[in-house]
């Protein structure tokens, strides 16, 4: 395979609302230091003169509207992408060779995204030479559902043989993959959830309609937990953990809890989420986050739930967008982040945010994201091809 490119697929706009169609008139610089800047006053120990637009950072004079180490404030990198005005442009993790049936996922051993029958992984600041391949062989994907735990990469598919059910199948990481481990198999007609949970694998089988945790490492997995059979399914997007328990919203519209083993009894929290716009369902240090149509507004929504007590009206209510224009939406310790149909990716604080919330990046070629650390991972398709990159978060 040949060794990835690095180019971007636009341009941020060099404004409080960062765009990608097109490239900044800004000269941006992986190191923009003043010349001027350098001059020291006589004397030993005279202080750094540093001329204005200039900033004193970590001992040196540089310009953090184009340097990219430090991205408009002292210490913001970008990662490997540009600066252009203060912001950071995205950079290239793997932009040569793939498919637009690609999906991906980042953890702490890089960046592994599924392309048709083929698990491959680079490294978080992208691939310098080919991909690692990890799985070439058994993997008709089934859709979006891989995730990253700590030793361990999780992905729905199938055998080779199109009449085969499908499965959860997962491998250690990093490097190829020696033994391929089923999670969970059989009786599945499709792999509508699957999540985790340090390392805890959680997975839901609509077939056979049954709730299992599995916990995995390097060395392997183990036997896993039935933890919950139930008539009413979790619906799609809307299985979730954290360090509070198991929640998912069913088919008949009730948010119910489990505990993080089994056997589970759920607890109902909330009812009457039958909208159509569920787009994710996310727990996050006990509280949680989800958009959500059921005030019948038809304005965009987040509704937050602590405990039993759940409100739309807590955290955001706009009239910037409706509902169907949320394409993805996901949460972590830095904020609530979402994108929209248009290519716009969004965030807010986890204490909420006003109805007017800025782009900090857009191209409308992004099919779906991924959040680690201080960047957000996506792919880009277009044209039958597709590009994974990452930008730094706002």
């Amino acid at each position: 395979m040949a060794a990835c490119v690095e180019d971007t697929p636009g341009s941020v706009a060099p404004t409080a609302t960062a765009t990608a169609t097109g490239s900044s008139s800004s000269t941006s610089s992986s190191s923009s230091t003043s010349s001027s800047s350098r001059a020291m006053d006589s004397g030993a120990d005279a202080p750094l003169a540093c001329t204005d637009p200039g900033q004193i950072c970590d001992g040196a004079c540089v310009f953090v509207a184009t340097d990219s180490k430090n991205c408009g404030a002292c210490g913001r990198d970008c990662g490997g992408g540009t600066c252009a005005l203060g912001v950071c442009q995205p950079a290239a993790v793997l932009t040569t060779n793939l498919t637009d049936s690609t999906y991906m996922a980042a953890g702490a051993d890089g960046v592994y995204f599924i392309e048709g029958k083929r698990l491959a992984s680079c490294p978080l600041t992208g691939c310098k030479t080919a991909p690692v391949d990890i799985v070439s062989r058994n993997l008709q994907t089934m859709g979006n559902q891989i995730v990253v735990s700590p030793g361990r990469v999780t992905w729905g598919g199938k055998q080779d043989q199109i009449n085969d059910r499908p499965e959860i199948h997962s491998c250690a990481t990093p490097g190829a993959c020696a033994s391929v481990t089923v999670v969970h198999g059989g009786g599945m007609s499709t792999v509508p959830e699957l999540t985790t949970h340090g390392t805890d694998i959680y997975t839901w089988a609509a077939m056979g309609r049954n709730l299992r945790r599995t916990t995995c490492d390097a060395q392997g997995c183990g036997t896993p937990d039935a933890m919950l059979t139930a008539t009413n399914v979790p619906r799609s997007n809307t299985l979730t953990v954290d360090d509070t328990g198991v929640y998912y919203i069913n088919n008949a519209g009730d948010l119910n809890r489990c505990g993080l083993t089994g056997p589970c009894t759920p607890t109902l929290l909330s009812s009457g989420y039958t909208g159509t716009y569920l787009l994710g369902l996310y727990a996050h240090k006990g509280i949680l986050y989800f958009p959500d149509g059921s005030d019948g507004s038809g304005r965009a929504s987040i509704s937050t739930c602590v405990g039993t007590t759940c409100t739309s009206t807590a955290f955001f209510k706009g009239t910037i967008k409706t509902l169907g224009n949320m394409k993805q939406f996901a949460v972590d310790d830095s904020g609530v982040y979402w994108l929209d149909v248009d290519g716009s990716l969004k965030t807010c604080p986890l204490s909420g945010c006003g109805a007017a919330v800025p782009t900090f990046y857009k191209n409308d070629k992004i099919d779906h994201f991924r959040l680690y650390k201080e960047f957000v991972y996506f792919v880009t398709k277009d044209a039958g091809t597709a590009k994974i990159y990452r930008v730094r978060k706002p």
